[in-house]
């Protein structure tokens, strides 16, 4: 028979082993965008945009992959991990918004 608290920890246990993939990945993909703009992956553009987002990206792994392992290992969240979420934060959305921006103007530029 299987119990609320068996069912409760063996979700647990999965969205932990998927969090920390999904670190992995966050941690690939900012890296390879840090490192070769040029073949980055999506629609961040210029370079210097690019490397910000990669950058903000690999934090961000970084970040989920500590915080996820160290859960699974029983321990408790340190303030690093909040510190890299903390820095990846801006890094993503300041170079977001920074690429909408130079999108715009540049379609201003070519419209007029």
């Amino acid at each position: 028979m299987v119990t609320t608290a068996t069912a409760t920890a063996t979700w647990d246990g999965a969205l932990d082993v998927f969090v920390l993939a999904v670190g992995v990945g966050c941690g690939w993909l900012g890296w390879r965008a840090a490192r070769w703009p040029d073949r980055a992956l999506g629609l961040v553009r210029p370079g210097w945009v690019t490397r910000t987002w990669g950058l903000g990206y690999l934090l961000l792994g970084c970040a989920l992959v500590v915080d996820t392992a160290t859960r699974l290992a029983g321990g408790e969240q340190r303030w690093a991990t909040h510190l890299l979420r903390w820095g990846a934060g801006p890094l993503v959305i300041g170079s977001l918004v920074a690429a909408f921006v130079i999108r715009r103007r540049e379609r201003r530029a070519s419209d007029g």
